[in-house]
C-alpha cells in the first residue's frame, strides 16, 4: 500500500488505477483542506473502473460537502448523535447488517457524529437506536462508494468493511426487512429484502437455515430468483420454530458470478416459558462487592 496526504491528490490520481482500494485517514481533509470539487471527474473514473472508496470520520464540512456534486443523489447531512438523539445515539444492533457480521462480530465502534439525512443514492449500513445513519453505502459504476461518521476503526471492522464491499460488487444486496428477534414457538414469519444494484440482470440462488449451535434444525430448498437491473424483490420466510432457545438464522446466496455461497445473519430466540430477571440497578463505591 501507499500514503499520500490530501495535499498530493494529482500525484494519487496518477497511479489511482493501480489501487483496488482507497482508504482515508480521521480528519482526512480537515487540515489543509482541498477542494475535493476539482476532483469529481478523477474520483468518478475511479469507482467507474471498479474501485473501492472509504470514507471516514465523515463530519466536517471539506470531507463531506463535495458528494453532491459528485452526485445529487450521494449528499449528507451531519451533526452530533449525542446532542441530536440524547441516548438513542447508541448503535443498533437489532438486525446488524453484514457490515457488522462478515467475517468479524462488530459491537461497536468509535464515532460521535451521525447522519440525520442522506442521499436516495445510498443505503444503510449502521444506524443509530433513533433511526439516523452511522454507514452508508453506494454503488457507483463498477465500483463502490462507503461513507461513515466512524473513525479509528479496528483491524476487524475494516476487514469488513473491504469483505463487504467485495461482495456487493456482485451487485447484490440482501437484508431482513421483517425478522422477530425474540418470539413465541411455533412458526416463524419473516421477510427478506434483495436488491439488485446492477445494471444487468442477476440469476441468484437462495436458501435458508436454522441452526442451534453446529446443529441444523430446519434448512429450506435453494430457489432461484431473477432480478432485473436495479429491481428489488420481498421474498416471505416461514418455517417452523417449536424449540426453545437461542438459535442463528441463516441465509445462503449466491449468484452466477459468486464462486461460493454468501451467508447473512439473523438472531432469533424462543424464550424460556418462565424466565427470572433483576430489574434494578445497583451502584456500588467500589470495584469489590463483599
Amino acid at each position: 500500500y501507499d500514503k499520500f496526504r490530501n495535499t498530493e491528490l494529482e500525484k494519487f490520481f496518477a497511479k489511482a488505477s493501480h489501487y483496488d482500494l482507497v482508504l482515508t485517514t480521521s480528519l482526512w481533509n480537515y487540515g489543509d483542506s482541498q477542494d475535493m470539487k476539482g476532483h469529481i471527474s478523477d474520483w468518478r473514473a475511479y469507482l467507474a473502473g471498479g474501485g473501492i472508496i472509504i470514507l471516514t470520520d465523515m463530519a466536517y464540512p471539506p470531507m463531506c460537502d463535495w458528494l453532491s456534486s459528485l452526485d445529487p443523489q450521494l449528499y449528507i447531512q451531519y451533526g452530533e448523535a449525542s446532542l441530536d438523539l440524547g441516548n438513542d445515539a447508541q448503535l443498533d444492533l437489532s438486525h446488524p447488517s453484514s457490515f457488522l457480521r462478515v467475517p468479524n462480530s462488530v459491537g461497536a465502534f468509535p464515532y460521535w457524529a451521525h447522519f440525520p439525512r442522506w442521499g436516495s443514492g445510498y443505503y444503510v449500513w449502521a444506524r443509530t437506536k433513533g433511526g439516523t445513519a452511522l454507514g452508508l453505502y453506494a454503488s457507483l459504476g463498477k465500483g463502490i462508494l462507503i461513507v461513515t461518521t466512524g473513525f479509528g476503526f479496528s483491524s476487524q471492522i475494516l476487514e469488513n468493511l473491504y469483505t463487504n464491499a467485495l461482495m456487493l460488487k456482485s451487485s447484490i444486496d440482501i437484508c431482513w426487512r421483517k425478522a422477530p428477534q425474540v418470539m413465541p414457538p411455533g412458526a416463524f414469519e419473516g421477510e427478506i429484502l434483495i436488491r439488485n444494484l446492477g445494471d444487468e440482470e442477476v440469476r441468484l440462488k437462495l436458501g435458508f437455515l436454522l441452526k442451534d449451535g453446529d446443529r441444523t434444525l430446519t434448512q429450506t430448498d435453494i430457489q432461484e430468483l431473477f432480478l432485473n437491473p436495479k429491481e428489488e424483490k420481498s421474498i416471505p420466510v416461514s418455517f417452523p420454530c417449536e424449540k426453545r432457545g437461542s438459535f442463528l438464522l441463516i441465509t445462503q446466496y449466491k449468484t452466477e458470478k459468486m464462486e461460493q455461497f454468501q451467508e447473512v445473519f439473523h438472531n432469533l430466540k424462543v424464550p424460556p416459558l418462565v424466565e427470572l430477571n433483576l430489574n434494578r440497578t445497583i451502584f456500588a463505591r467500589s470495584d469489590r462487592i463483599g
